[in-house]
């Protein structure tokens, strides 16, 4: 606070009168906010304020760039958001080690209706039949697990989509616990990978696979 009290002394008067919730909804507000507010503002210790600096449509590149490398994850979602982006800025954010992110990025692709929405949004919408072939294909590739499981689930999405993701699930879980095979389907349990995922984590998982696995020696 200290610090922001020093850099905030070279905003304009009308924003040094503010606080930091004012500032906050100034920048949410305005359209287009003078870069030399922005530059202070992209570097406030109040991460909110970060936030919305990486959320304007004006924001330039520059501030953006900075902004990427944040330590928290609600600026970086921001600025892979941010249209103003450069690509090797998003280069960079696909591979973060954070699956927002990452999902974030991806997700700058989806058609606008999609790109408003919250979490708990999509999963909802994806409960409805005839959805966009196109927006089901990237979902189905998002890292949250809770948006691929509302897509197999979903009354839009192919079989052979559902299949993949589930294996994928069965999987991910096995490897935490081999006895999850148990509440696998009878296809799965024949699946060779999965089963030798579910033996390495636990070898009473072999209870649960298809005969013919039992019988395999190999």
């Amino acid at each position: 606070n200290v610090k922001d009290a020093v850099a905030f002394r070279e905003l304009p008067e009308e924003w040094k009168r503010l606080n930091y919730w004012e500032k906050s909804y100034k920048l949410k507000d305005e359209k287009n906010i003078d870069e030399k507010v922005l530059q202070i503002l992209s570097n406030s210790n109040d991460w909110r304020l970060r936030e919305r600096c990486a959320q304007k449509a004006n924001t330039p590149s520059s501030i953006l760039r900075g902004l990427s490398k944040d330590n928290v994850e609600e600026v970086r979602i921001a600025t892979a958001e941010n249209q103003n982006t450069p690509i090797d800025v998003l280069n960079n954010l696909a591979n973060d080690e954070d699956d927002n992110v990452k999902d974030a990025v991806a997700f700058r692709e989806l058609p606008e209706e999609w790109k408003r929405l919250k979490y708990w949004e999509m999963i909802e919408k994806l409960k409805e039949d005839n959805l966009e072939m196109v927006v089901i294909e990237m979902l189905s590739k998002s890292f949250s697990r809770g948006i691929r499981n509302a897509v197999a689930a979903s009354p839009s999405t192919p079989e052979k989509i559902s299949e993949i993701i589930n294996r994928e699930s069965v999987l991910a879980e096995c490897k935490q616990n081999g006895d999850a095979l148990e509440f696998a389907n009878e296809k799965l349990k024949a699946d060779r990978e999965v089963v030798l995922v579910a033996i390495k984590s636990s070898w009473s998982a072999l209870q649960y696979a298809a005969d013919d696995l039992k019988a395999d020696k190999e």
